[in-house]
């Protein structure tokens, strides 16, 4: 089995120029037991964090706007989601 480990997402490789979680980028990686995603990130794309089987918690900015189908699809291991109250207006 792999070293878990945490992924906190800021302006890297990962997040595009409108500063959203690219679709699918993570997805399948089994390594992955935390999520942070950093103020400025404004959404998360389709299927991004898909099937990461041992995710269990993802803390999410004010900055938050938006998080796209299946974002979180089969993380069967997620207990625990800080989903901000004041900006999201669109969960698909």
């Amino acid at each position: 089995m792999s070293k878990s480990r945490i992924v906190v997402c800021t302006g890297d490789e990962s997040v595009n120029k409108s500063q959203s979680v690219k679709r699918q980028f993570f997805m399948g990686d089994s390594a992955i037991k935390e999520v942070t995603l950093e103020e400025g990130i404004k959404a998360i794309g389709v299927g991004a964090f898909a099937r990461c089987s041992r995710l269990e918690s993802v803390s999410m900015p004010d900055s938050l706007l938006r998080i796209e189908s299946s974002a979180f699809y089969r993380c069967g291991k997620l207990s625990e989601a800080k989903i901000p109250l004041k900006g999201t207006n669109e969960i698909q």
